[in-house]
């Protein structure tokens, strides 16, 4: 297998590695924001759209990223201004995720995994949660502003599918009232609203000082 050069550099090479990653999660996110967006159209659906929403911004940073990694020379002046514009843009992906856990919550709404597939996803999701927490510290300490912007925005897709795994698991086992489960998942859809913002926060700030430093030099 080592013997492929594909191969070779998808183990050796973090950024190429990244890039692939990021092409096929960019596909596929378009694809199911253009699902989501027929279906809101087609049924008048709020729920529908605000998904759509989200799908869309969380593909408009990984486009914005990707462009980012297919250059050969990396300016880091470019690179944190990129980082920069990544935070912004998970300001509004927060906002589109805020409006997904509002009908959530409201309505008493909730993702459905019909029969054993729950425990799939459940295993899956769990799995991508390590996985991403563990390429967020690695990744740090590259210090690559745009391969930290990947991992980012990686680990938010995975809280919200841990979020969306939360509300399917309600549905399947839940044997409490209604009240209950809006509690859970307003606490669970919360904390992952929290966590982006803060995370934009974050990368804005972050970005703003390395400028400031890169200036006076």
């Amino acid at each position: 297998m080592r013997g492929s050069r594909f191969i070779n550099r998808c183990l050796n090479d973090l950024a190429y590695r990244a890039k692939i990653s990021l092409y096929f999660s960019v596909s596929w996110n378009l694809f199911y924001a253009a699902f989501k967006l027929i279906a809101g159209i087609r049924y008048s659906s709020f729920w529908y759209g605000a998904d759509a929403l989200f799908y869309i911004a969380l593909s408009a940073i990984r486009l914005l990223i990707l462009r980012d990694l297919r250059k050969e020379h990396h300016d880091l002046t470019n690179e944190f201004r990129q980082y920069r514009l990544c935070g912004y843009l998970l300001f509004v992906l927060d906002a589109a995720f805020v409006a997904v856990v509002y009908q959530v919550v409201n309505q008493n709404k909730g993702y459905h995994y019909p029969g054993i597939m729950i425990y799939a996803v459940a295993v899956y999701t769990y799995a991508c949660l390590v996985i991403a927490v563990v390429n967020v510290v690695e990744y740090r300490k590259l210090n690559n502003p745009i391969l930290s912007a990947v991992k980012a925005v990686s680990l938010t897709k995975v809280l919200v599918a841990f979020f969306a795994l939360t509300t399917a698991m309600l549905i399947a086992f839940g044997g409490g009232d209604n009240e209950s489960q809006r509690m859970i998942k307003g606490f669970t859809g919360g904390a992952v609203c929290l966590y982006v913002l803060a995370m934009a926060i974050y990368m804005v700030n972050k970005a703003n000082r390395n400028l400031q430093s890169l200036e006076k030099h």
